[in-house]
């Protein structure tokens, strides 16, 4: 998100590209867990933070509770990397 602000979203399946039209955190409240159903693909809620630890004892607390878990896809989650729009290294042709 913009100003150092991060979205942490929990969800039981695996999330699409999140589409956003902007993104300002303007008028957002920050460390508030949201459950309203904004997400399609969000089961379980939201929130915006500042805080990098909140966000990262956020998804260690999840793997924690669904230790059980034998693969990620029972954890509903998927590992990926954001889209580039203009890669820092291109590939040659």
């Amino acid at each position: 998100m913009a100003n150092g602000v991060y979205m942490v979203r929990r969800s039981r399946t695996e999330l699409g590209h999140l589409m956003l039209a902007a993104y300002s955190t303007a008028g957002v409240t920050l460390d508030k867990w949201y459950l309203q159903e904004h997400f399609d693909d969000c089961t379980d809620g939201y929130m915006f933070t500042k805080d990098r630890r909140l966000a990262a004892e956020t998804y260690a607390t999840w793997f924690r509770d669904n230790q059980g878990a034998s693969m990620t896809s029972e954890l509903g989650c998927n590992y990926r990397y954001g889209d580039e729009l203009l890669p820092e290294h291109p590939t040659p042709f």
